[in-house]
């Protein structure tokens, strides 16, 4: 039904303790240039999704890998061939397809963290239909252009979707959010990309520290 990680994933810690997953606080040292700067393409608008999944054949499983960084933010981090998501996106309408990135706010109305989720699947196994509501998030990327303190506390697990922003400290990150007060980033956003690319938490935070100028691909998500 569904997949995440495991909690043999969990990692050291370093900073503000966590029992679910390693902080860190982020410095840059590539070659100085002026400040900070946005992209030009404007964040994307996010919206929320209410689909009815059809459950009758003989496949019952949902296909979705969901990231368990935060329990209670369960964000799709993979999508199977096999599954009946997978198999409603092929049909349905434009812009009403479910995608990696989307958080699941609720499974049949009822709203909650992954374990209870979980049992919302269990419970409803002989149902023909299941109602699924995800909220897509908004997108915005930002280029770092100065050496110095990112001023962020990020938190992850080995296998994280992406890294998730926990804490805004005095640095680049805060210079940005002043010259962008429409656009600011914020405690809770998801860095899920490194200069276009994406990958795992740990491969994402070593980008970051070794590339000159990274842009990073933030997604914010609204309940």
């Amino acid at each position: 039904m569904f997949a995440c990680c495991t909690g043999d994933e969990k990692v050291g810690q370093q900073g503000v303790p966590s029992p679910a997953a390693e902080l860190v606080d982020l410095k840059s040292e590539f070659a100085p240039a002026p400040a900070v700067e946005s992209l030009p393409r404007p964040a994307a608008a996010g919206a929320t999704l209410v689909i009815e999944l059809d459950r009758s054949g003989t496949v019952k499983d949902l296909g979705l890998s969901l990231d368990s960084t935060d329990e209670d933010l369960c964000i799709i981090k993979d999508i199977s061939q096999e599954g009946i998501v997978m198999k409603y996106n092929m049909t349905c309408p434009a812009g009403k397809a479910i995608k990696i990135y989307d958080r699941i706010v609720s499974l049949n109305g009822k709203r909650g963290s992954l374990t209870e989720f979980t049992k919302v699947l269990a419970d409803s196994k002989d149902q023909n239909t299941l109602i699924i509501e995800v909220v897509q998030p908004t997108e915005t990327s930002v280029l770092f252009k100065q050496p110095g303190d990112f001023g962020i506390t990020l938190n992850y697990k080995r296998a994280s979707v992406g890294l998730r922003v926990m804490e805004i400290h005095d640095g680049l990150l805060s210079e940005w959010n002043k010259a962008h007060p429409d656009t600011p980033i914020k405690s809770g956003d998801l860095i899920v990309a490194v200069n276009g690319v994406t990958n795992q938490a740990l491969s994402l935070l070593q980008q970051i520290k070794e590339a000159n100028g990274p842009v990073l691909t933030v997604m914010r998500y609204v309940p």
